[in-house]
C-alpha cells in the first residue's frame, strides 16, 4: 500500500508543478521570460514563450511569436523562427523587423531572393533604419550585385555615420571592383569607428597599396 502512494506521488508531481507554472499570470511569465533571456537560457524561454501563447493566445500574440522567433534564432532553429516571424506578419503585416528578422534568416540558409523581398518591404516600411540597408546590401553582395551592394552600403552610412560594418563591407566591395582609393579610405574609416581592428585594416590598405603601386 505504501508503494502504492508513493507511485501515485511520483506520478502526480509533475502534473503538479505543471499546473503551477500554468496558474502564473501573463505578467508573471513575461517577468520568467525576462529573466531567462537575461541569463541567455534560450531553451528555458521558449517554454516561457510557449506557455504565454498557450494561455494567453489573445494577448499581444504577435509580440510573443516575434520574442519567440528570436530566441529560435538564437539557438540557430531558423525554420522555427521563420515560422514565428511569418505568424507576426499574419498578425501585423506592417511589423518591420519581424520581416528583417525573418530576412537574416533566409539570409543564414541562403535564401537570398526571399531574404532581399525582407528586406526590401521593411525598407518600404520604415526607410530610416541603417540595418536594414546594410543586411539588404549583404544580399546584393551574395548576388554579386556589387552596384546595388554599394548604394545600400551608402545609405546605410548616411543615417548612420560611425557604421564601422557597412564601411569594411563597402570597402570590401570597392576592393573587388578593382576601386583601390575608395577601398582605402573606407578602411580609414573602420580604424577611425573601430580601433580595435587597426592592425587588420592596415594590412588590408597595405594590400590595396599595392595595386595602386604605392608600396613602401
Amino acid at each position: 500500500m505504501k508503494k502504492y502512494n508513493i507511485f501515485v506521488l511520483l506520478v502526480l508531481l509533475s502534473p503538479f508543478f505543471l499546473s503551477q507554472v500554468f496558474s502564473q499570470t501573463f505578467d508573471e511569465l513575461e517577468k520568467k521570460y525576462k529573466e531567462a533571456k537575461k541569463d541567455r537560457n534560450y531553451e528555458e524561454t521558449i517554454e516561457i514563450l510557449d506557455m504565454m501563447l498557450k494561455k494567453f493566445p489573445d494577448k499581444e500574440p504577435d509580440i510573443t511569436y516575434y520574442n519567440r522567433g528570436n530566441m529560435n534564432r538564437q539557438i540557430k532553429k531558423m525554420s522555427n523562427a521563420i515560422l514565428d516571424y511569418t505568424k507576426v506578419l499574419e498578425i501585423k503585416p506592417n511589423f518591420e523587423a519581424a520581416l528583417n528578422s525573418r530576412g537574416l534568416c533566409y539570409f543564414d540558409l541562403e535564401k537570398y531572393n526571399e531574404a532581399k523581398s525582407d528586406f526590401s518591404t521593411a525598407i518600404n516600411l520604415k526607410s530610416d533604419i541603417p540595418y536594414y540597408y546594410f543586411n539588404r546590401a549583404n544580399v546584393h553582395s551574395k548576388l554579386y550585385d556589387y552596384d546595388s551592394a554599394i548604394a545600400d552600403y551608402t545609405k546605410a552610412i548616411e543615417l548612420k555615420p560611425d557604421f564601422a560594418d557597412a564601411y569594411y563591407n563597402r570597402g570590401n566591395k570597392y576592393f573587388d571592383m578593382s576601386m583601390f582609393n575608395e577601398a582605402i579610405k573606407d578602411w580609414e574609416k573602420v580604424i577611425e569607428y573601430d580601433p580595435p581592428h587597426k592592425k587588420a585594416m592596415q594590412n588590408k590598405i597595405d594590400e590595396a597599396n599595392v595595386f595602386l603601386g604605392k608600396k613602401k
